[in-house]
């Protein structure tokens, strides 16, 4: 077998959709991660969350066919959403991802993109992101802005305090309200403060929770490599934090469907499904069962299907009140 020529390890992609591309372009689309798809569902479940939402607290919500066109212009913003915070992050992070054995491979952190191609890269697809958001409510392009203003500081939160995933959680919980306001309906107006702010909160601590659980994979090479977070400052006390963390999702959630009147679907699956799911997630850490790189594999498909329950739950409102069940 040939000796791997880079020093960092990195393999060009020997099958799958990249194979057919020329291999100038694959560190872009590596650089936004186009390649891995789970971070675009991750960013794109609060924005479908936002919209079911806002069905509730209209007399009058969207039809089926409208929500589906709504959601799928909002795939498309989370989509560049996420590609342009991929790009500014691991430009402003290279230094560090040279140091962890998980990002060391990062189109940046190797050299396959200099620093001002990183930066052209991201002020390009900052206009065409925000370019998808034509037409909808003005309110949505502004809660965007607040997103990407938040996403922009993430990065530097990790130098400067232990608590980046409250950043990276604010910048995906505000998108719940850019899904509400996409739909035509203002989250903010006298009455839906309370619990429009539980669900964007609720979405918060969720992003910690899961952001938390993953970076656990890396706390030996940040403390190394003097990366800040939850992980490193909570490591010996984690199944605390997760667990109060999941006690507040759930008083959150269970917050929101009293104040708006919510029913079964909301209790039964979304609030009963991330409970027992997280629950579940935190039980195995505590029991150490799969360790912390199993976590990182596994326990993000548990995720999954916690997040699949929340939306679920707020599906099934949203069908009932436009009567298809």
């Amino acid at each position: 077998m040939p000796r791997n020529p880079d020093p960092n390890g990195y393999t060009p992609p020997q099958s799958g959709p990249l194979t057919l591309l020329p291999p100038s372009w694959i560190p872009y689309i590596e650089l936004i991660r186009l390649d891995k798809p789970h971070g675009i569902y991750m960013m794109y479940y609060p924005h479908v969350l936002g919209v079911l939402y806002s069905s509730t607290l209209t007399p009058t919500p969207l039809s089926p066919t409208t929500t589906l066109t709504l959601l799928a212009r909002l795939l498309l913003w989370t989509i560049l959403l996420r590609s342009t915070s991929c790009a500014w992050n691991d430009n402003i992070d290279q230094d560090y991802d040279r140091k962890t054995a998980r990002c060391k491979t990062r189109p940046i952190a190797r050299g396959a993109i200099s620093t001002l191609q990183g930066h052209i890269y991201t002020a390009v697809l900052l206009p065409l992101s925000f370019l998808s958001l034509a037409d909808l409510p003005i309110q949505a392009t502004y809660v965007a802005v607040v997103s990407y203003a938040l996403m922009a500081v993430y990065p530097f939160g990790k130098r400067l305090t232990d608590f980046p995933q409250v950043i990276l959680g604010s910048v995906l919980g505000s998108t719940v309200l850019v899904g509400c306001y996409a739909a035509g309906v203002d989250p903010l107006s006298e009455g839906r403060v309370w619990p429009s702010g539980g669900l964007v909160v609720a979405v918060a601590l969720l992003v910690l929770f899961y952001d938390t659980m993953y970076a656990r994979q890396d706390t030996a090479d940040d403390i190394k490599s003097g990366v800040r977070g939850m992980a490193v400052r909570f490591r010996d006390r984690v199944v605390l934090l997760l667990g109060l963390v999941v006690g507040g999702v759930g008083v959150l959630l269970f917050g929101v469907g009293w104040l708006v009147g919510l029913g079964g679907w909301l209790f039964g699956v979304a609030v009963a499904g991330v409970v027992l799911g997280l629950a579940g997630i935190v039980g195995c850490i505590a029991g150490d069962i799969g360790g912390d790189e199993g976590e990182a594999r596994h326990f993000g498909w548990y995720y999954t299907g916690v997040i699949v329950c929340l939306v679920a739950g707020f599906a099934g409102e949203y069908l009932a009140r436009v009567g298809v069940v």
